[in-house]
């Protein structure tokens, strides 16, 4: 699994209890913690990641907030200051880092997806992947206009951070159709898409758009998220 879970947070909640083998995201919605961005303007380097993760003692807020020790006091949360990225490998559970770079959330997905696309080649086993994408819900209030994407899509629409976002989204999932065909594995594979919920219209044009024809000229004035009308 990829992205946001948002079924619990500590240990015994997270994907790596509930059936999966796998998993590397944000273990609850993006304005629930602060991230940070790296500048996509300074040195080359500043705006990539290592590609190997380096651990050490990067689950220590984790920890601290009770996530994992569940005797821990959560009054003074540090874990909700900052988002952390936490990956699980058949039930092994670690704090990738934190604050997560939103900068290279993305880059980092994709890595994730396209290893597990690569393995499961190998395998020819059948296999479920689940892509809970992070990207354009809203964030804490320190990234512009609460939305974030990869230096590669920044300032690149029309829409502002909420289009970068869905940009990237688009890039993440059209990498992926990309690696199953050239994996052959695109013929016997199903691609479903689902949504939780509509425009969140109170965050403005970072919660989304309900469109240009919507219910709210018949009289219903909540047509996004927590309505029956939503999307």
């Amino acid at each position: 699994m990829m992205g946001k879970w948002h079924l619990g947070q500590r240990e015994m909640f997270l994907p790596g209890a509930r059936g999966f083998d796998h998993y590397l995201g944000i273990p609850y919605s993006d304005d629930m913690g602060r991230g940070r961005a790296t500048s996509c303007t300074g040195p080359e380097s500043e705006a990539k990641y290592h590609e190997h993760f380096i651990f050490e003692d990067n689950a220590k807020h984790y920890k601290e907030a009770g996530y994992i020790n569940e005797e821990t006091e959560v009054d003074n949360d540090p874990a909700a200051q900052y988002l952390p990225l936490v990956a699980q490998d058949h039930g092994k559970t670690r704090v990738v880092e934190q604050p997560l770079d939103l900068t290279t959330l993305a880059d980092k997905y994709n890595d994730y997806v396209q290893e597990f696309l690569t393995n499961q080649s190998y395998t020819k086993d059948p296999f479920f992947l689940y892509m809970a994408f992070s990207h354009v819900h809203v964030t804490a209030d320190n990234q512009p206009e609460k939305q974030y994407a990869g230096c590669a899509f920044q300032d690149t629409t029309r829409r502002g951070k909420f289009g970068d976002a869905l940009a990237e989204v688009d890039w993440l999932v059209g990498n992926l159709v990309e690696s199953l065909e050239e994996k052959g594995m695109d013929k016997d594979t199903l691609i479903l898409f689902t949504s939780d919920n509509g425009p969140w219209l109170a965050e403005g044009k970072s919660g989304g758009s309900p469109g240009l024809l919507y219910a709210r000229t018949a009289g219903y004035w909540n047509v996004g998220k927590g309505s029956t009308w939503e999307g």
